[in-house]
């Protein structure tokens, strides 16, 4: 590991770390992560929370004064049925 400083070997793990939490998550967890970056990248993201039967109605969520939204697909297991998952991509 030589040439390499601390900061390079701190930025490889969080690096990796994040890779590892986008790969674990699915469902509900993957959209929880995506609404962390997006209020992280954007302090007026606003998540929108499925309400009732009506659910979120494929908003989930949105940046109202850039006029932003963004539907996240997150199946709970995609594995069940790839085609319809690559079909709703």
């Amino acid at each position: 590991m030589q040439g390499l400083t601390m900061d390079d070997i701190s930025l490889s793990i969080a690096r990796n770390m994040f890779h590892l939490q986008v790969y674990e998550s699915d469902g509900v967890r993957f959209e929880d992560l995506f609404s962390k970056i997006m209020y992280y990248k954007s302090p007026d993201f606003q998540q929108v929370k499925p309400y009732g039967n009506i659910g979120d109605r494929k908003n989930d969520g949105f940046i109202k004064g850039q006029g932003v939204y963004y539907q996240v697909y997150a199946p709970e297991d995609a594995s069940n049925n790839v085609l319809a998952a690559v079909n709703k991509i």
